[in-house]
C-alpha cells in the first residue's frame, strides 16, 4: 500500500484503533475520516485478523472478518466526529464498501505524485445536501499540497523527473534553446535588465579582490583598446614571444603567458581538495602555474574541463 505522510503515521497508530474498540478514544479521532486513516485502518484490520488466526480463539466481542471489523470502527470513529464541521455538509454511506474496494481506493489516492492522505476519504461518504460542490482532481490536487511535507515529496520527484530528462541531448539542447527565448524576453523589460546588470557588477567586483583576475581583465581590455592593425600584431608578438613554455599544474599542458595565472593565487582561497588539484609542476622559470580554464572550474568546486 501506497506511503502516507508523518503526521498520519504518528496520529492513526494500532494502539490507536485499540483503543477505540475497547471505548477508550482519544479526542483525535472526533473528526471526519481521512485516506491517511482508512489506509492505516485496513493495515490494522489485517494484522487483527492475523493475530486471530494464531489464537487459539477469539474471546473478544468483536468481528472476525476484514470489513466487519474496518465497519466496527469507522462507525464508532463516525459517531465521535458527529459534531465535526464537515458533519452538515457529508455523510456516511448507509452501505460500506468491501475491504477490497476500500483498499482498491485508498492505492488509488495514494499513488505517487497523487498523495491525499489529508483529504477526506470520499469512497466512505456520500452528500447530505444536494447543493453540495464536489471537488474536481485539480481541486483534490490543490488542497492536497496544503501539506508541506506532500509539497516537498512532490517537488523532490520533479526534479529526479528533470534530471533523468536532462541525460537526454536533444531534451537538454530544447530546454537550453527555451531558456534563451525567455532571457531574451525578460531583457525586454527595462527592470530586469537593471537588475541582471546590477548582479553581473557585483559578481566582477568579488572577483576583482583577487589581483590575477584583475590584472588578467586589464590585459583583455588593452587587447580591445588596439586601435588600428600594426597595434594588434604588435599585441600578439608580444603576447607570443616567448613560446608555450608554462606548464598547468593541474592538466599538464603547455600554455602562453597569458593563459595562466600563479598556482598560489588559487592555493590562497584555501578550498577543501586543493592539494589534489595543485600537482607541485613548475615551469622553466621554477614558478607553478595553473591554467585559467582549471583555475575557473576551481573556484566552482566542479570537475575539470581540461583533465
Amino acid at each position: 500500500m501506497a506511503n502516507i505522510c508523518d503526521i498520519c503515521l504518528k496520529q492513526y497508530t494500532y494502539d490507536s484503533f485499540n483503543s477505540i474498540i475497547y471505548g477508550s478514544a482519544d479526542f483525535a479521532f472526533r473528526q471526519i475520516i481521512t485516506y491517511g486513516c482508512l489506509c492505516q485502518l485496513l493495515k490494522w484490520a489485517k494484522a487483527k485478523k492475523q493475530s486471530y488466526n494464531t489464537a487459539v480463539g477469539n474471546t473478544d466481542d468483536f468481528p472476525t472478518d476484514l470489513s466487519g471489523m474496518v465497519y466496527t470502527v469507522i462507525n464508532k470513529i463516525h459517531t465521535f466526529g458527529a459534531s465535526s464541521s464537515n458533519a452538515s455538509s457529508i455523510q456516511l454511506k448507509s452501505t460500506l464498501p468491501a475491504y477490497c474496494t476500500m483498499n482498491r481506493s485508498v492505492t488509488r489516492a495514494l499513488t505517487t505524485g497523487n498523495v491525499n492522505c489529508c483529504l477526506t476519504a470520499q469512497c466512505l461518504y456520500e452528500s447530505s445536501s444536494p447543493t453540495l460542490h464536489i471537488q474536481t482532481a485539480t481541486e483534490r490536487k490543490r488542497a492536497s499540497r496544503m501539506n508541506v511535507f506532500l509539497r516537498h515529496s512532490e517537488q523532490t520527484d520533479n526534479t529526479k523527473r528533470r534530471k533523468l530528462r536532462r541525460k537526454d541531448s536533444d531534451y537538454r539542447q530544447q530546454e537550453q534553446t527555451s531558456n534563451t527565448i525567455k532571457r531574451k524576453s525578460h531583457r525586454q523589460d527595462f527592470e530586469f535588465r537593471q537588475q541582471e546588470q546590477s548582479s553581473d557588477s557585483s559578481r566582477r567586483k568579488s572577483r576583482r579582490l583577487d589581483s590575477e583576475y584583475r590584472q588578467h581583465e586589464l590585459t583583455t581590455q588593452r587587447e580591445h583598446n588596439c586601435g588600428n592593425t600594426v597595434q594588434l600584431v604588435s599585441r600578439f608578438r608580444q603576447l607570443i614571444q616567448s613560446g608555450p613554455i608554462y606548464v598547468c599544474t593541474s592538466c599538464d599542458q603547455l600554455f602562453y603567458k597569458h593563459s595562466v595565472q600563479t598556482a598560489n593565487s588559487i592555493r590562497s582561497l584555501a578550498l577543501s581538495g586543493i592539494d589534489t588539484v595543485l600537482l607541485g609542476k613548475t615551469s622553466s622559470d621554477g614558478h607553478e602555474y595553473i591554467c585559467h580554464t582549471c583555475a575557473k572550474y576551481v573556484r566552482q568546486n566542479k570537475m575539470f574541463h581540461c583533465k
